[in-house]
């Protein structure tokens, strides 16, 4: 049994149009919910990803960094990928088929609309989205024991959480 954790990066700013889309920090209000996002998750799975891997955009880096620090994962083993950046949901399954099958947990951190349309591969009509929103968290659970059957295992919806619908 594999489990994917599927986390849209966090509300970033828009503030200084010198940036690059690449360079764009997250807004105060994004981190807040990503803390809240997380704390959620800690108490609702008590697990750690076995690995994260992010895209290097610094709103994921920065959204992968504060779930590592709320799970208790170590900051320094988050896997920055650079193709997660501009990557389609072929891409993105391509890296997943060849990772270790010592891996049980992934949580990947990333953008729409592929984090979108990558979950939506996973759920049946009934749990289709429209989008996965800023700090938001599908769950998939994959039954295979190795990642290069992901696409023809049989998976299921665990959880879905987005910051909207926790509590204040």
């Amino acid at each position: 049994m594999k489990t994917l954790y599927i986390v849209r990066h966090a509300k970033s700013s828009w503030d200084d149009f010198r940036r690059t889309d690449h360079d764009r920090p997250l807004l105060s209000t994004g981190e807040n919910r990503t803390h809240k996002v997380a704390r959620w998750f800690k108490k609702k799975k008590k697990e750690k990803p076995d690995l994260i891997i992010s895209s290097t955009a610094v709103r994921a880096c920065e959204t992968a960094k504060i779930f590592a620090e709320e799970l208790a994962y170590p900051v320094e083993n988050i896997i920055l990928d650079p193709d997660f950046y501009h990557a389609d949901t072929d891409d993105i399954l391509s890296k997943l088929y060849v990772l270790s099958d010592e891996i049980k947990t992934l949580m990947i951190v990333g953008h729409n609309m592929t984090f979108n349309d990558l979950a939506n591969e996973f759920l049946d009509w009934q749990h289709q989205i429209e989008n996965l929103p800023t700090s938001g968290i599908v769950a998939i659970r994959i039954q295979a024991d190795h990642w290069v059957e992901l696409s023809s295992a049989k998976s299921e919806l665990d959880f879905m959480i987005f910051p909207k619908r926790l509590k204040k």
